[in-house]
């Protein structure tokens, strides 16, 4: 068992560490001609045929069967956590930088609590609601730290992040709305498959075939193999060994860390001690909030 859950910690750390290098999927894109809304239906459109392989692959076709209920909340989480994420989160990256981006996808938690408290009438206790200011100060932090990106202030690229946070944070209470019985491969395919199309008609690639070349396909196919379908797999693999899942966003955060290497080491974003000081304060809103977590959960 220990050996088990040992393992699972080891896998979900390997996912936030992919999923730390999305700024550098992205990037590249954007240096090839490809736009963020064009990088996001490559990434969840490649994404989809990969996750429907291994679905169809380890579960069967007929794992493909599920009823409205799920199919709804499939809908949610591939239109506003994949698609409008992707959109959101993209344009961040090329507006504010990687690190920026990426931390400011640490303000999720935010979003994810007060959802829960209006539509789930969950309780927040003086711990989560020291953990959200600590957060939300954490965030403003890393912000006014510098790591802003060569095209300084955006006022877009902020309002993107922001919004890439709230589409990121809804997951989790989209995903409550879908029958537990439900295979996460399942939904993940769903997922991407409402995402491309959500996309496909957003970026509208029929009018960018100058730029999907094959360089720009095959970095398009890696982004989807890498840190997404790739990515996710090795974590719900990981979290399904781990028996305190208030540990498991914790141990993800990892993503934040690696994504400011990547940004410091190969994009030259500059990290100042007000910068540090924030990405501390948000790794640390989230294990307080997990800490919590895990002591109710003891507590019951």
């Amino acid at each position: 068992m220990k050996d088990g859950q040992l393992k699972g910690y080891i896998q979900v750390f390997i996912a936030g560490s992919l999923w730390g290098t999305v700024g550098v999927f992205s990037m590249t894109l954007d240096s090839m001609g490809v736009d963020s809304l064009l990088a996001g239906f490559l990434r969840v459109g490649f994404a989809f045929f990969i996750m429907l392989a291994l679905t169809i692959g380890r579960f069967g076709i007929s794992s493909l069967k599920i009823g409205p209920k799920a199919i709804f909340g499939c809908i949610l989480v591939g239109l506003v956590s994949h698609g409008m994420f992707n959109a959101f989160y993209m344009t961040a990256v090329l507006k504010v930088g990687v690190t920026t981006a990426s931390v400011m996808l640490r303000i999720a938690p935010v979003f994810t609590v007060i959802s829960s408290v209006l539509l789930f009438r969950e309780r927040i206790t003086g711990t989560k609601g020291l953990s959200l200011v600590i957060n939300i100060i954490g965030c403003m932090m890393a912000v006014a730290g510098g790591a802003i990106g060569e095209g300084g202030f955006s006022i877009l690229g902020i309002l993107c992040g922001l919004g890439a946070g709230a589409s990121y944070g809804m997951l989790a209470i989209f995903v409550k709305l879908i029958p537990e019985d439900v295979n996460p491969f399942v939904i993940s395919t769903y997922g991407y498959f409402f995402a491309g199309l959500f996309l496909m008609f957003m970026c509208k690639p029929w009018d960018s075939v100058d730029v999907l070349t094959l360089p720009s396909l095959s970095v398009g196919f890696l982004f989807a193999l890498v840190p997404t379908a790739l990515g996710y797999v090795i974590y719900y693999s990981g979290v399904q060994k781990i028996t305190e899942s208030s540990k498991i966003p914790v141990i993800a955060s990892c993503e934040t860390v690696v994504a400011a290497i990547i940004g410091v080491l190969i994009y030259h974003d500059y990290l100042g001690i007000v910068n540090i000081t924030g990405i501390i304060l948000v790794l640390a809103s989230i294990a307080l909030m997990s800490r919590k977590t895990g002591e109710e959960t003891r507590s019951e």
